[in-house]
């Protein structure tokens, strides 16, 4: 804490604070992100854009640290804006200027795709400032962003420190300093009542690697990690689809794919007796030796393709999306001869088939969506048309299906979400939908189907747990980031991703989380996982690839 030489200047924020930054439920509901309320919460950021308030803040800074100059000052966004600011602008009024950034929550879709903005020097320690600390989640997503920089927090600056047990864990592990003008029991308010179980760091980044030019402009899903053997396999925004080795990350072999635009390969490969198996927006779906990286063959007869292959060696044919630039006939989906690369049936859409398939082996049967609104069922054998399920009709608008659908088997179902925010559970032979659930977003994530529950994510920041068995929502589970990421069932657990760039661990019995691990962007991908290196992989929609130890 300061010492008490400062008690005019800590006496005015105290008061403005007491009187203006504490919001409690007898005047108001304060919802928080469980969906329950609050008691009480503050809501400093109207005070941090109040000149007097932020006068007070500054002094209060720099009677701290004058000391310690040189440095420079940071903090994450919103309510750190004006803090830096203030702290910037008066440090030239003490003749000891300090450069200041700030970071960002999610990197910029557009321009350089900056996720901090401003420069950090090099060889200057850095102060991050804040306006409450609590289970130290702002900082940790901050220190992570400075990390991917190699750069490091030295110490932390923050109007009110909860001395949370969650805070407290995050200081120790992290060994860095934070110091605060006011703990909470200052305020004569307590945790007790508002504090949640402490979610753990579940990994431990053990390499990364990043592909260059990436697309920052499109945070959609795009070519997820495929791990097979020691190799791993994944397509990017440059045009190179890369073979890393699974456990050191090292390049084995790379193919360039020459596009003119920026999304090149968006494709999730698949592997089969070692060939691998992709689309490209060149419009060519290819087939390499997984060894070598040759090519084997390619298919050349599209406009473009960001559609992912679903394959039925059983059967010897590859399903996928096709995209035409020919008006009332932009899409399409076809199979093809996974030895010859010979296509074997195709069926025409009006609109972009961007959605992948899925195949059910045991009644040989595929299922794609498309831009024209509709989910559709094949023979997979024949491509004959089996049945057309149309979208709900919201305010005059349908959704497109931009993602594969799952087979449900047990219940002869599909689960599939679609762009007007609806999850629809189809039934298989009748086409006639079973029931559905709606979510206040947009739904781009295959969904998940583990025992009883589907599990599907939406871009309004809920993940979805749906009762098949009972035909209804079970449940929904906020968290601080839109999801995109599918997620897995992997040793148990199920993990996915959002674009506040956690990694989740769930527990699918009681369906809580039960370990989180900051990473610096956000990520859209389905996580891997490779029992040879028992190592999970999260590539961010930026290209970074993580490779990550259970802890």
């Amino acid at each position: 804490m300061l010492s008490a030489a400062n008690s005019d200047l800590k006496e005015a924020i105290r008061a403005d604070i007491s009187q203006r930054g504490i919001l409690r439920s007898e005047t108001q509901r304060l919802i928080n992100r469980a969906g329950g309320e609050n008691a009480w919460l503050f809501d400093l950021r109207p005070l941090c854009l109040d000149a007097a308030f932020l006068e007070s803040f500054a002094n209060l800074f720099w009677q701290t640290y004058a000391g310690r100059h040189p440095f420079q000052v940071g903090g994450m966004e919103v309510a750190a804006i004006p803090l830096v600011t203030a702290i910037v602008m008066k440090s030239k009024m003490y003749g000891t200027p300090v450069n200041g950034f700030v970071a960002r929550r999610e990197r910029k879709t557009y321009g350089v795709g900056n996720i901090i903005e401003g420069n950090i020097l090099p060889d200057t320690p850095i102060i991050i400032v804040d306006d409450i600390f609590n289970s130290g989640s702002s900082l940790e997503k901050v220190r992570v962003n400075l990390k991917a920089l190699s750069h490091s927090i030295d110490s932390a600056f923050v109007i009110i420190d909860f001395l949370s047990l969650n805070g407290k864990k995050w200081k120790s592990l992290n060994r860095v300093e934070v110091k605060s003008i006011f703990n909470l029991t200052e305020f004569d308010l307590s945790l007790q009542k508002t504090s949640r179980t402490q979610v753990p760091d579940v990994f431990e980044d053990k390499w990364s690697f990043i592909s260059p030019d990436p697309n920052f402009f499109h945070r959609i899903p795009k070519s997820f990690p495929l791990v097979s053997g020691d190799k791993i396999f994944f397509g990017s925004d440059c045009g190179i689809f890369w073979c890393l080795n699974a456990c050191d990350g090292k390049v084995i072999w790379k193919f360039k794919v020459i596009t003119r635009g920026h999304k090149n390969i968006w494709s999730t490969a698949c592997e089969h007796h070692g060939k691998v198996y992709f689309g490209a927006y060149d419009g060519n779906l290819y087939c390499l030796d997984a060894n070598s990286g040759l090519e084997i063959w390619r298919f050349s007869g599209a406009d473009w393709i960001g559609s992912s292959p679903a394959i039925a060696p059983d059967i010897g044919l590859l399903f996928i999306g096709l995209q035409y630039s020919v008006n009332e006939k932009h899409g399409g989906i076809a199979a093809f001869d996974l030895s010859t690369g010979e296509m074997v049936w195709h069926h025409q859409t009006k609109r972009y088939t961007q959605a992948s398939p899925a195949y059910y082996p045991r009644r040989e049967i595929m299922t794609c969506g498309s831009n024209d609104n509709e989910l559709m069922l094949f023979d997979a054998r024949s491509g004959r048309l089996l049945w057309r399920f149309a979208s709900a009709d919201i305010n005059g608008l349908k959704g497109s299906f931009r993602h594969a659908a799952t087979f449900d088997t047990e219940r002869s179902q599909i689960v599939a979400g679609c762009a007007n925010g609806y999850i629809y559970v189809v039934d298989i032979d009748s086409g006639k939908e079973v029931f559905s659930v709606k979510t206040d977003g947009t739904i781009y994530t295959i969904p998940l189907v583990v025992g009883d529950k589907a599990y599907i994510g939406s871009t309004d920041k809920h993940l979805y747990i749906l009762d098949l068995k009972g035909k209804q929502l079970k449940s929904k589970l906020p968290i601080g980031g839109k999801i995109f990421s599918p997620a897995t069932y992997i040793n148990n657990f199920i993990y996915f991703s959002g674009t506040d760039g956690i990694v989740y661990e769930m527990d699918p019995v009681l369906d809580v989380i039960t370990g989180i691990h900051q990473l610096p962007d956000a990520i859209t991908n389905r996580i891997a996982y490779s029992p040879q290196t028992n190592l999970f992989y999260a590539l961010t929609y930026v290209n970074q690839l993580f490779a990550m130890a259970h802890i």
